[in-house]
């Protein structure tokens, strides 16, 4: 029954060093509700939220750059009849060089198809390792989105927090990306405190006028290039700049005649942008032309 053992495994571009350090960082990619120590051996610590979930763990090996492993030495769950699931279960971290690369095992010893638990515990477990974890080791930051921090965040903004967002990306609405857009989380809490949330970055005018003028450039010399329809290529349109739409994120392009406005280019990847660009010649001309009237 070993074999039915929930795990899943990442490979990592950093060091062994970067992953085992950022696998005891539990509040940067689990939950920051986290209370206790995570790193050292006989270390113990617990997590909750709110009664739905809660846990005590303590570390029983600790192999600097190679293995961490938690017991869990009491759990509830109010959601399944016998709430002590996950009691007495062992969650094991093996850290390998894979060539140039790292790789990290995990395994939940003990959750097994069998608990009433499995496939909720297993879809969460799959979260926080493939995405969570995975992107605070490449890039210092976890992914540990949680109700929590949406209650939170209604909280303060009910308390008289001004309620900004950096945009408004759409979900990929795709098999296998395991992460909400903006948009999504950003409606959750529109709906919750009933306040519209000020956007300052794509497609508000706010960023796209900033950029171009941080850079120096005139309307006429502005390109934007990104993935998004709904961000990138409709902010660049409303500003009156050319725009490029890769197809290498979540647009498709078949997709494109739904929308009142489209890109002045469509490539699959950045690498087909040919420069100089079609129309920078006409940009060019008409310096020319002013240049000649001075």
């Amino acid at each position: 029954m070993n074999n039915q053992n929930f795990s899943t495994t990442i490979l990592v571009d950093q060091t062994p060093k970067e992953a085992f350090d950022a696998i005891n960082n539990v509040r940067g990619w689990w939950s920051e509700e986290v209370e206790g120590g995570t790193e050292k051996f006989n270390d113990e610590f617990n997590y909750h939220y709110k009664d739905v979930h809660r846990c005590k763990m303590k570390l029983v090996e600790v192999v600097p750059e190679k293995k961490v492993v938690w017991l869990v030495l009491d759990n509830y769950f109010n959601f399944v009849e016998d709430n002590n699931e996950w009691t007495g279960t062992k969650i094991s971290f093996d850290i390998t060089r894979q060539g140039d690369k790292t790789q990290i095992s995990f395994a939940h010893q003990g959750l097994i198809p069998e608990f009433e638990c499995f496939d909720i515990c297993s879809n969460a477990w799959s979260g926080y390792i493939n995405n969570s974890l995975s992107s605070l080791i490449a890039t210092g930051k976890g992914r540990n989105f949680t109700l929590e921090m949406v209650q939170r965040a209604v909280d303060m903004i009910l308390g008289g927090a001004k309620f900004i967002t950096t945009n408004r990306d759409p979900s990929p609405k795709k098999p296998g990306w395991n992460n909400l857009g903006i948009a999504a989380t950003t409606a959750m809490i529109e709906e919750a405190t009933g306040r519209k949330a000020f956007v300052t970055g794509k497609p508000s005018p706010v960023m796209m006028r900033s950029a171009r003028k941080y850079l120096g450039l005139e309307t006429a010399e502005t390109t934007v290039v990104g993935d998004t329809m709904e961000t990138d290529i409709q902010g660049g349109v409303q500003m009156g700049y050319k725009t490029i739409l890769v197809l290498s994120g979540i647009a498709r392009k078949e997709d494109l005649s739904h929308y009142a406005f489209k890109p002045d280019m469509v490539v699959s990847s950045v690498e087909e942008i040919a420069f100089p660009l079609k129309w920078w010649e006409k940009v060019e001309d008409e310096h020319e032309v002013l240049n000649s009237k001075a």
